[in-house]
């Protein structure tokens, strides 16, 4: 495996996706409505596409899940690895997206952002970060 430092974005992501959806499934965190998920993983990735771009300093990756839905997180690379640092999705009234990182939403999303990414860092797939 290369460092982190030197790891393509793509390969990360990969990772990252995958942590992220198992992580939901196996409702490691309480976030509302806290709704149980149905489907299986496999099934979820299957129904979701991905994006990644760089711009600037900023490696930015889309999430994208039927016709409305989406979610779009920024990641810097560090010597440790990958660090989010942004996040947000889609509202269901489609006004501005909702921010993940900054107040209601942080209290429950950056708990949950930070340890997919520890676990996409550390290429753990559905174990502890």
């Amino acid at each position: 495996m290369k460092p982190p430092h030197t790891e393509s974005f793509e390969a990360f992501v990969e990772r990252f996706v995958r942590c992220y959806w198992e992580t939901v499934k196996a409702q490691k965190f309480s976030m509302p409505p806290n709704e149980p998920v149905e489907e299986s993983v496999e099934e979820i990735l299957s129904a979701v596409t991905t994006s990644v771009e760089k711009v600037g300093a900023d490696h930015v990756l889309l999430m994208r899940s039927g016709d409305w839905a989406w979610w779009k997180y920024i990641f810097r690379s560090t010597v440790d690895g990958w660090v989010i640092t942004g996040g947000s999705a889609r509202s269901l009234d489609r006004s501005a997206p909702h921010d993940f990182l900054a107040p209601p939403y942080e209290q429950y999303f950056r708990p949950f952002l930070i340890y997919v990414t520890q676990c996409a860092n550390s290429s753990t797939l559905g174990g502890e970060a």
